[in-house]
């Protein structure tokens, strides 16, 4: 059965069948959907006390660095597939209109390829948008805002580490 579908997919819509944009864009839209997930998890909000700033950025880039990764290696394993069986290996004719949408069809892959770490933000973006009000959001700014008046030194500590003493996160060098 899947051999005779092939064969008609093959002889129906040969620049799909080729691109293998269709598994591409399944499998594609199961890693944003795992991505989005990772981001709408790593993202922390009401609990900001309890977790370390620093810990947080370097999940965010370890979360891009794999995207980066999962992405490079999808798109090598989509152009194997695509070039195995490519219309300008074997010489074949064809017009101005299928040449252009096949340009369109590699710039949906690439696109979709390469924006796993969107996703990843997208999630985080949703989880706070979930998590805390507008109008929470703009009177904690304002309550940090006019705290930060009695601050010292830099925002960044790298110095210190947050260390769990007595039920309470502190700070220590």
């Amino acid at each position: 059965m899947f051999k005779n579908f092939n064969h008609r997919f093959v002889y129906k819509y040969p620049m799909i069948w080729n691109t293998k944009i269709v598994p591409f864009l399944l499998f594609s839209l199961i890693i944003h959907i795992l991505f989005f997930i990772v981001g709408y998890q790593n993202s922390i909000v009401k609990s900001v006390q309890f977790h370390n700033y620093y810990n947080q950025q370097d999940n965010a880039l370890t979360i891009n660095l794999f995207a980066v990764l999962i992405s490079t290696l999808v798109f090598i394993i989509w152009c194997v597939l695509y070039f195995r069986n490519n219309a300008f290996k074997a010489f074949y004719p064809k017009n101005n209109v299928a040449i252009f949408k096949e340009w369109l069809l590699i710039l949906v892959v690439c696109f979709v390829s390469f924006s796993y770490a969107l996703s990843s933000i997208i999630g985080a973006n949703v989880q706070t948008k979930n998590a805390v009000s507008y109008k929470e959001t703009l009177k904690n700014c304002e309550t940090i805002s006019k705290a930060s008046v009695f601050l010292e030194g830099s925002y960044h500590e790298e110095e210190h580490v947050q260390e769990k003493i007595n039920g309470k996160f502190v700070s220590v060098k």
